[in-house]
């Protein structure tokens, strides 16, 4: 982001840390009739799929691809299954007036409360691998898959100190 609010962030990190405000972003995007560079971007971020680590509960084969909304009110880390339509079966046969939903960011960020964005963020974290407070290499890692060379710049880098001269040592001790 190069002004505003939150000037200086990467979308990447603002979907977690803010997730409405990127929603926000998104209803704009939509209106517009061109896109500009961070429209288009938020649109690849929106539209992938993050691949996942976490395998389907059901089968115990194949990754996580998909989530039960159920009753348009709550998101449950346990209530996940993979594209096979066995398993989609499986897992809708105890909720039949839930939604099988992938895991999508458009989708999660356009679930009605903020609440609910955030149980489905939590839950979207959970299934990718990611930490609870991810950095900006991890959430690039996952989204487009290496961290591209400015975050790795922009990360705080340790410097090794050079050794105090003796001059210096005396002034420490004297004050």
């Amino acid at each position: 982001m190069q002004s505003g609010r939150y000037a200086g962030e990467y979308l990447e990190e603002l979907v977690f840390k803010d997730p409405e405000y990127v929603a926000t972003l998104n209803k704009y995007r939509q209106r517009g009739k061109e896109c500009n560079n961070l429209q288009d971007h938020l649109k690849s971020l929106l539209e992938g799929t993050p691949e996942t680590i976490v395998l389907c509960p059901v089968c115990r084969q194949k990754r996580v691809k998909y989530f039960l909304y159920l009753n348009s009110e709550t998101v449950m880390e346990t209530l996940v299954c993979c594209e096979n339509p066995d398993c989609q079966q499986t897992l809708r046969s105890n909720h039949y007036n839930d939604y099988l939903l992938p895991l999508k960011l458009n989708l999660i960020l356009s679930l009605k409360t903020k609440t609910l964005k955030k149980k489905a963020l939590t839950l979207l974290k959970k299934v990718v691998g990611l930490p609870t407070r991810p950095k900006a290499e991890e959430i690039f890692k996952i989204f487009i898959g290496e961290p591209l060379p400015c975050v790795n710049e922009r990360l705080p880098q340790k410097k090794e100190r050079p050794p105090l001269q003796a001059w210096q040592l005396s002034l420490q001790f004297e004050e």
